[in-house]
C-alpha cells in the first residue's frame, strides 16, 4: 500500500473523507467566495521544497522542487478542473 502523507496543514485524506457531508458546505463557500477576488486562502498556496536526489546534497542543481499542497485545496482544484472541462470551448 502506498503512504499518503498530509500536506502543511496536516489534514489526513481519510479523515476529509469521514467529514465530507460537513466540509462540503465548508469547502463550497471557501471556494465561492475566492473565485471573485482572485484569491485562496494562504493555508491552500502551494508550498515548494527542494529534496535532493541522489548525490552531493549541498548541491542545489541535484535537488528537484516538490509541491506541498493541502488536501482541501487538492478537493477543490479537482472539483474546479472537472467543471471547466466539462464543456468544450466555443469558437
Amino acid at each position: 500500500m502506498c503512504p499518503v502523507s498530509v500536506g502543511p496543514d496536516e489534514i489526513h485524506p481519510r479523515e476529509m473523507r469521514q467529514l465530507v457531508d460537513e466540509l462540503t458546505k465548508l469547502l463550497s463557500i471557501i471556494s465561492h467566495q475566492s473565485w471573485p477576488c482572485r484569491e485562496v486562502p494562504e493555508d491552500w498556496r502551494c508550498q515548494c521544497e527542494p529534496i535532493p536526489k541522489k548525490g552531493w546534497k549541498k548541491d542545489l542543481g541535484n535537488s528537484r522542487p516538490v509541491s506541498l499542497t493541502s488536501v482541501p485545496s487538492k478537493v477543490v482544484e479537482q472539483i474546479t478542473l472537472r467543471a471547466i472541462t466539462r464543456y468544450p470551448l466555443v469558437g
